[in-house]
C-alpha cells in the first residue's frame, strides 16, 4: 500500500500550492513516498532493496512531475479575488495551508467581500466552520454568515444601498398611489400643504444589514430610513417626513453550477417616525401603505441583483451538479453547507495524472 504526502501552502498571494517534499535518492526510510512491504523470505531482502529503490525513484519522478506540471497548474486557476462590480470584490484567498487526507483536500478560504480599490477589514470576525466526517459528495463548501455580512458592510459603507421609488413603479391597477392626495387621506396636512402632487420615496440603509443562519433558514434584519418628498411643479423636492423601517426578511439561497443566487421575502415591517416637516402625526397610519410599497417596489429591485448571483470559488472548467444547500447552526458555527458533485466541462480536457 502506498501513501503520497503533499505539502500544501500558498504563494503569498493566496493561490493554493501543492508540492512533494524532497526525498533523498532511493533511501526508503527518508522517502516521502512511503511503501509498506512484508517479505516472506528474509534472504530476498538484500537484492529486493536495490530493485525497489530504483522503482521508487522512477515513481517519484513521475509523481513529482505530475504535481508540479498538472496539479499545481490546475490549482492556480482557483480564483483569489473576483471583482463583482464597481464597488466590491470577493477575496477567496487561503487563510491556512490546505490539508490532504486519505480521501479529500480541505482548504480554508477567506470568503470576504471587500471594497474594490479601498480594502479594509470588517469590524467583526468569522465564526469557525465544521464539516461532517462522512463524505458522500465530491464537493463540500461551507459558507458562514460572515460572507454575507461582509457584503452588507461593504455596500452600506460605500453608500450604494439606496433606492428611489416613484409612482411609476406602482402597478397601474393599484388604488395606492404615491401622490399627496392619497397621503392626504392618511395625513391631512400633506394634501393641504401640497395639493395634487406626486410623492417620491427615497430609501437607504442606515446601518449594515445583518444576516443570521438558523436551522430553518436565513434571516436578514436590515434597518432602512425612508424620506418622503412632495414633487413640486418645478420638479424640486419638498421634504415631508423621515421614517425608520425595521424589517425581518427571509432569505432563500440557491446555487447554479458556478454561482450563488438569492431571493428575499418580507416577513415583518415596523415603522418609527424619525422626523416630520409637516407637523406631528401618528406613524401607524402609514403601516398599511409601507406594507404594500416595500414588497412591490423595494424587495424586487434587490432580488434582481441577487438573481445575478455571486461566483463560487471553483477552478477553471469545473461544473457542479447534484447541488444541495443545507443550513446548520451548531452554535456558534452558523453556516450554509453546499454539497455537490463535479465534472470537467467539455471546454477543456480534465488533467491527466
Amino acid at each position: 500500500m502506498g501513501k503520497l504526502r503533499l505539502r500544501g501552502g500558498s504563494d503569498g498571494t493566496g493561490v493554493q500550492t501543492q508540492a512533494i517534499p524532497p526525498f533523498r535518492g532511493g533511501a526508503l526510510d527518508h522517502s516521502k513516498i512511503l511503501f509498506r512491504r512484508q517479505y516472506w523470505l528474509e534472504w530476498t531482502d538484500g537484492w529486493m532493496d536495490g530493485w525497489m529503490d530504483g522503482w521508487i525513484n522512477e515513481i517519484c519522478k513521475v509523481v513529482t512531475s505530475s504535481v508540479s506540471s498538472k496539479l499545481q497548474r490546475y490549482l492556480e486557476t482557483m480564483p483569489v479575488t473576483t471583482r463583482i462590480d464597481h464597488v466590491a470584490g470577493i477575496n477567496y484567498s487561503l487563510v491556512a495551508p490546505p490539508t490532504a487526507t486519505t480521501d479529500s483536500l480541505d482548504g480554508q478560504l477567506k470568503g470576504e467581500f471587500f471594497r474594490w480599490g479601498h480594502p479594509s477589514p470588517p469590524p467583526f470576525a468569522p465564526p469557525p466552520l465544521a464539516f461532517p466526517s462522512d463524505h458522500d459528495r465530491m464537493v463540500y463548501l461551507g459558507i458562514s454568515n460572515y460572507f454575507f455580512n461582509t457584503a452588507g458592510f461593504v455596500y452600506q459603507q460605500a453608500g450604494v444601498l439606496n433606492l428611489t421609488v416613484t409612482d411609476n413603479v406602482i402597478p397601474k391597477e393599484s388604488k395606492f398611489r404615491l401622490t399627496t392626495d392619497v397621503f392626504g387621506i392618511l395625513i391631512p396636512q400633506v394634501a393641504k400643504m401640497f395639493p395634487n402632487m406626486k410623492v417620491q420615496l427615497v430609501f437607504w440603509a442606515s446601518s449594515p444589514p445583518h444576516l443570521t443562519v438558523h436551522p430553518e433558514g436565513l434571516v436578514l434584519t436590515p434597518t432602512l430610513d425612508a424620506q418622503a418628498f412632495a414633487v413640486l411643479p418645478n420638479s424640486s423636492l419638498a421634504p415631508l417626513f423621515v421614517l425608520r423601517l425595521s424589517m425581518n426578511i427571509s432569505v432563500t439561497v440557491g446555487a447554479t453550477p458556478d454561482r450563488l443566487v438569492g431571493q428575499l421575502s418580507l416577513n415583518r415591517l415596523l415603522l418609527e417616525l424619525k422626523h416630520s416637516d409637516i407637523g406631528p402625526f401618528s406613524v401607524e397610519v402609514l403601516q398599511a401603505l409601507m406594507n404594500y410599497v416595500v414588497p412591490i417596489a423595494v424587495i424586487p429591485k434587490v432580488n434582481e441583483r441577487l438573481q445575478e448571483g455571486f461566483p463560487l470559488p471553483m477552478p477553471n472548467n469545473v461544473q457542479l451538479f447534484n447541488l444541495v444547500l443545507q443550513s446548520h447552526q451548531p452554535d456558534p458555527r452558523q453556516h450554509l453547507r453546499l454539497l455537490g458533485d463535479a465534472f470537467f466541462s467539455s471546454k477543456a480536457p480534465s488533467p491527466n495524472f
